[in-house]
This record gives structure tokens, C-alpha cells and sequence, in this order.
């Protein structure tokens, strides 16, 4: 009895210890459901299924990699002198978040992808409305983004489409790194908060979906056109030929599936740029400045709806409450 009690007590404990796994699991188990419904497969992405939106898939992979360099040397580096146990717990720790938000990330492109079989209904119309009635501010945006791109033109002889996805993915990098490096302490709640994001906001796009404003009119990025025009091909061979189109060409099209409702570029940004206010000030005005460009090109690319954008903040707000929440139960473990 005694021993059942104790084996009680350890689970509870050892689930409270790890959220990000219950986040995980809970997030696999509604996946998975969602795929039995819909007559969906799992599957990997291939190596074209990144290129249509201008970046390699190996990208990733390189900051993956140097990502762990810096934390297998940044102890080192800041003459840090820990014990060789304390050194591999630190590494370990984080590898095992490394893989579950991986694995979080590929159940993220399955649910966002699968939207339209669970779903069909689209806000677009109303959406659109909305900007509509806020169009002057929408003129603001787009008149800042096309000045700043050819003052960029101009002077550095540079094209800025492809900054938004860029710096979207760099702040994942940077903050990561920097947490792990510096602020350690909290580093494991701002992973649960972004990891929290990657797992509800897949979930949220189910409720009020949207193509996004490129339906309507063309916006301001080449690129993200390019990128708008394959991802709606995706989708109308979805709506068309549902699961069998599906199971057949995932792989191939695996990061295409279309969802403006609630942006998530600008979610994940409004996270890192809280907690950079909160615990590494100096990367805070750097992060403003990335947050203030994803917004501007979140509209003038036509990717996001003005209305998506405040119910990104409001998802990370929650996630950020929540997040919190439960490291303080990691804290008491």
C-alpha cells in the first residue's frame, strides 16, 4: 500500500516537474483524434516542402546545431564553473525541451494543415470588413513598409521580403540562446510559453478560420505573393479531394497550410518581447523593433487580417499567464 501511495506521489510529482510534456502529450492525444475524424496521416516533411516559401529547410537545422554548440560552451565561455553532473544535467535538460518542441512543431503543421477538413466555414468575408473600415490605418502601414523597403533598396541594395520570416525565426534563436546563457532561471518558462503557442494556436486556427487578405488584393511582399498562391493551390486541392489529397502529398507540401486567425508570428513575438522586457532588458529595443516589423508586414505581405493581430496578443497573454502558472509548480517540485 505504501508503495502504491509512493508510486502515486511520484507521477504527480513527476508530471508537475515537466508541464511542457503534459503539453506535449495532451496536445499528441487531441492530434491524434483530430486525425482519426478526418481519415488524416502522419507523415515527415521532405526537403521541398519548405523551399516555396524562400527558405531551405536545412536553415533551421544550422541554427539547431549552433544553438547547442552555444549551450554545450557558453558555460565555458562565461567562466562558469559548475560541476560536470550539474554541466550534463544543464545539457540534457535542454535537448529533451529541444525535442519536444520539435515534436510539438510537426503535430503544429499537421493540426494547421488538416484545418479546412474540420472547419470549412471561413471568416474571410467579415474580416475583410474590418479593414475595410479601418482602411486608413491600413494605408499607414503599407505607406511605412514601402518607404522603409526603398530606403533599404536604396542604400544597402537589399530586398526586404524576406526579413519577416527571417527575423520570426531568429527570435526563436536569439531568445533561447539567450535565456539559456543568461537567464537560466526563467529560461524554462519562456520555452513553455512559446511551446504553449505552437500547441493552442494550432488549436485556435480551428475556430474562426481564414485564408488571409491576399484573397482580396495583392500585398506589398513578392515573395510572401509567391508564397500566398501555392499555399492557396494547397488549400483548394484540400477542399477538393480532402483526406486522399492529403495523405498522398503532405510530405510534400507540409508547412502549406494556410491560417491568418489569431496571427501566431505575431503571438511568438509579443511572448519573446515580454520576457525580454522582464529579464534581459538590453535585447528588449531590439525586440521592439523586430515586434514593430512583423506587425507592419504582417499587413502590408496581406498575410494577417488588422483583427488577427490583437488575438495574437491576447493568445499569448494567456500562454505567458499560464506558462507562468505552471512553473511556479516546477519551482515547488
Amino acid at each position: 500500500m505504501n508503495q502504491e501511495v509512493k508510486f502515486k506521489y511520484f507521477s504527480k510529482q513527476y508530471l508537475l516537474s515537466r508541464p511542457e510534456l503534459l503539453v506535449l502529450v495532451s496536445f499528441f492525444i487531441f492530434t491524434f483524434i483530430i486525425s482519426l475524424a478526418v481519415g488524416t496521416q502522419f507523415t515527415l516533411p521532405n526537403s521541398n516542402s519548405t523551399k516555396f516559401i524562400g527558405l531551405h529547410y536545412i536553415f533551421p537545422v544550422l541554427l539547431v546545431l549552433f544553438w547547442s554548440l552555444m549551450i554545450l560552451f557558453g558555460n565555458t565561455i562565461l567562466n562558469r564553473k559548475n560541476s560536470k553532473s550539474d554541466y550534463l544535467k544543464n545539457i540534457s535538460t535542454r535537448m529533451y525541451l529541444l525535442v519536444i518542441f520539435t515534436v510539438a512543431t510537426w503535430l503544429h503543421f499537421h493540426l494547421k494543415m488538416w484545418v479546412p477538413l474540420i472547419n470549412p466555414f471561413l471568416y474571410d468575408n467579415f474580416y475583410q470588413s474590418v479593414d475595410k473600415f479601418l482602411n486608413p490605418l491600413l494605408h499607414i502601414i503599407i505607406a511605412v513598409r514601402n518607404t522603409f523597403a526603398q530606403l533599404i533598396h536604396n542604400y544597402i541594395h537589399l530586398e526586404i521580403d524576406p526579413l519577416y520570416l527571417h527575423i520570426f525565426i531568429l527570435m526563436f534563436f536569439i531568445s533561447f540562446s539567450a535565456h539559456s546563457l543568461f537567464d537560466s532561471k526563467h529560461f524554462r518558462t519562456v520555452f513553455l510559453s512559446i511551446l504553449l503557442v505552437q500547441s493552442l494556436g494550432a488549436i485556435s486556427y480551428i475556430v474562426a478560420p481564414a485564408l488571409g487578405p491576399f484573397i482580396y488584393e495583392t500585398g506589398a511582399s513578392k515573395l510572401a505573393t509567391l508564397s500566398q498562391q501555392h499555399m492557396l493551390d494547397v488549400y483548394n486541392n484540400i477542399t477538393l479531394y480532402k483526406s486522399n489529397w492529403l495523405n498522398i502529398h503532405m510530405s510534400e507540401y507540409f508547412v502549406a497550410g494556410l491560417g491568418a486567425m489569431p496571427s501566431l508570428h505575431i503571438a511568438a513575438a509579443w511572448v519573446f518581447t515580454y520576457y525580454a522586457y522582464r529579464y534581459l532588458k538590453p535585447l528588449f529595443w531590439v525586440y521592439l523593433l523586430m515586434l514593430f516589423w512583423i506587425f507592419i508586414e504582417a499587413i502590408a505581405s496581406k498575410w494577417h487580417y488588422l483583427i488577427d493581430l490583437p488575438f495574437g496578443i491576447i493568445l499569448a497573454i494567456f500562454c505567458i499567464w499560464l506558462a507562468n502558472r505552471l512553473s511556479r509548480q516546477i519551482a515547488s517540485c
